[in-house]
């Protein structure tokens, strides 16, 4: 497969689609023009997972998909991706605007959960294991440097436990925050 040689500004172009195309959408009347942009920001997003999780880089990731022992820099690219995402259809939810508010807040869980989830995962895993007092092994044969090894499994496996709870929460709390806030402004 062929691959980016430098993911980040590929990433950094993927948010600013994220950033423009839910705003035209909003206006947007033609169903045909519609589709075509959804089309693309989904694109757009599928791109930016497929170059988090480093199937689009010549760079060897492993079965880690995303996970980096000192961090994945582009982690809060994903996060920024999926707030920017969902940020118009959040105000139109809030301000009694959405013609279909369930439907909204469903397609918004969906949006956060998919494109934040893996880099939230990778976040609070990280830094809960070193938080925990867990490090990681030496290096050393054939793929050193490409296999992690963990000095703890079991602070590891608490940690992954931890992270896999905090991502599913997250579209939850999302939508009960956002549900709040129409309760409260659109009053």
């Amino acid at each position: 497969m062929a691959g980016f040689e430098h993911p980040d500004a590929v990433l950094w172009v993927a948010l600013a689609v994220c950033a423009t195309v839910p705003w035209i959408l909003r206006k947007v009347a033609v169903k045909a023009v519609r589709w075509a942009l959804i089309a693309l920001l989904a694109a757009d997003l599928v791109l930016m997972l497929a170059t988090y999780l480093g199937f689009t880089t010549y760079h060897y990731m492993g079965p880690q998909l995303g996970f980096s022992q000192s961090g994945n820099p582009q982690s809060w690219l994903l996060v920024a991706a999926a707030v920017v995402v969902v940020l118009p259809l959040a105000i139109d939810v809030v301000l009694k605007k959405a013609m279909k508010p369930w439907r909204t807040l469903v397609l918004i869980a969906a949006v956060v959960l998919l494109v934040a989830g893996p880099a939230v995962f990778n976040i609070v895993s990280i830094e809960s294991y070193l938080a925990g007092g867990g490090g990681f092994g030496p290096y050393e044969g054939e793929y050193a440097g490409e296999v992690i090894e963990w000095d703890d499994p079991e602070a590891w496996a608490s940690s992954l436990r931890a992270a896999a709870a905090s991502t599913l929460a997250m579209p939850a709390f999302v939508v009960g925050g956002l549900l709040l806030l129409r309760r409260r402004f659109a009053s």
